[in-house]
């Protein structure tokens, strides 16, 4: 019976739930180390392209950058 007891309790509100449930994961410290794996994954990217069309040796890290 618990299942029914809880089924017709009110819903919470979305953002009630959201806002006291939710890990803290907007710091400062977490986003910092988002922003540098997504640079590098970008220059890894950009480092690949040039890699195949110039080649390892003939490509710089000014191109890359």
């Amino acid at each position: 019976m618990r299942y029914v007891h809880a089924m017709s309790q009110p819903a919470k509100s979305p953002r009630a739930t959201a806002a006291s449930d939710a890990p803290e994961t907007t710091t400062a410290g977490t986003r910092a180390a988002a922003q540098r794996l997504k640079m590098r994954r970008e220059l890894a990217a950009a480092a690949m392209e040039l890699f195949a069309t110039k080649g390892y040796e003939a490509t710089t890290v000014d191109e890359i950058a």
